[in-house]
């Protein structure tokens, strides 16, 4: 639903994929909302503001270490670390990171686009395809999970 709302805003490409085993991992419910708030707060960033063309959303498993991971990148304008202005996006992002919760990496420079990575720490529970479905959920194109 994330990703349907986004493309009907976004004049450019996007380009999602969900690997099988992380469509597969079950996560904590908190893990989902984290990952859903900074896809939702990355995502609206590069509307506002990087004048992007491409968008690159990935969900990855990684290999029983931790829990999923979640990459979007643009090909937008980028920014200089330390001197964006802070908002909305930026106190998301920041607020899952001093949880502890996830390990959060953003790359960018001015001109070079952005690419924000974002892992949970905790290996994921093995029970409970509920919540499996809910972390790729967000994620999915389908038109009927918006209504339309």
């Amino acid at each position: 639903m994330l990703i349907r709302r986004f493309e009907r805003r976004f004049a450019g490409t996007v380009e999602l994929q969900i690997d099988e085993a992380a469509a597969e991992a079950v996560v904590k419910p908190e893990e989902s909302l984290g990952l859903y708030e900074i896809a939702e707060a990355a995502l609206d960033n590069i509307l506002r503001h990087a004048q992007a063309e491409q968008v690159w959303v990935r969900l990855a498993a990684s290999g029983g270490r931790v829990g999923p991971t979640l990459s979007i990148r643009d090909n937008g304008m980028g920014f200089v670390l330390g001197a964006a202005m802070p908002g909305t996006g930026s106190s998301v992002m920041g607020y899952y990171l001093q949880t502890g919760g996830f390990d959060l990496q953003i790359e960018t420079a001015a001109g070079s686009g952005t690419n924000v990575h974002v892992a949970c720490k905790k290996a994921p529970r093995s029970t409970g395809q509920a919540l499996a479905n809910r972390t790729s959920s967000f994620l999915k194109r389908g038109s009927h999970e918006d209504g339309h």
